[in-house]
């Protein structure tokens, strides 16, 4: 392949990657109208705790990074964080895959360009395994091989979000 060749295949992955995440955008403006009203009920009653809820996110994270001496209870932390992951992510799956458009898509892009592009808005919208990365990047050599669990985490959670 030749230089221009090359330029002109990234270019079009950049327009195409472009009109992904603006899709995405307008996808989620959507998402974020319908739920509007139960927001502003919610802001209401749990404004006031709603750091509350991101404390408790890492807090939970770290209750299962310590759990080795209580592998019960970080493996229950672990799983309710699953499947908190799980909800939400099928709850975005359209924003993330822009399904309404898949196949006007698959007519401007190559398969492998959707995959990314879809793997790329995941890891955009997964909230927790963004906390769960920015723990991560917090440990230590020496916490890491303290606590191979949680990266056997991470993967269930990267796996988890592709599968869903």
């Amino acid at each position: 392949m030749s230089i221009i060749s090359i330029k002109s295949k990234l270019n079009q992955y950049l327009a195409f990657i472009g009109y992904r995440y603006l899709a995405y955008t307008f996808e989620l403006k959507q998402l974020l109208q319908q739920l509007k009203n139960f927001g502003l009920l919610f802001l209401v009653v749990l404004g006031s705790s709603a750091l509350g809820f991101v404390l408790l996110l890492f807090l939970g994270l770290g209750k299962i990074i310590d759990s080795a001496d209580t592998p019960l209870y970080g493996a229950q932390m672990a799983l309710f964080y699953l499947l908190l992951q799980s909800v939400m992510i099928s709850a975005m799956k359209l924003a993330i895959k822009n399904s309404n458009q898949r196949l006007f898509q698959l007519t401007i892009a190559h398969p492998s360009w959707l995959h990314l592009a879809d793997i790329k808005l995941l890891f955009i919208s997964n909230g927790w395994l963004i906390a769960s990365l920015l723990i991560a990047l917090d440990l230590t050599f020496a916490q890491w091989l303290k606590v191979p669990h949680f990266i056997v985490f991470m993967f269930i959670q990267l796996g988890l979000g592709i599968v869903c």
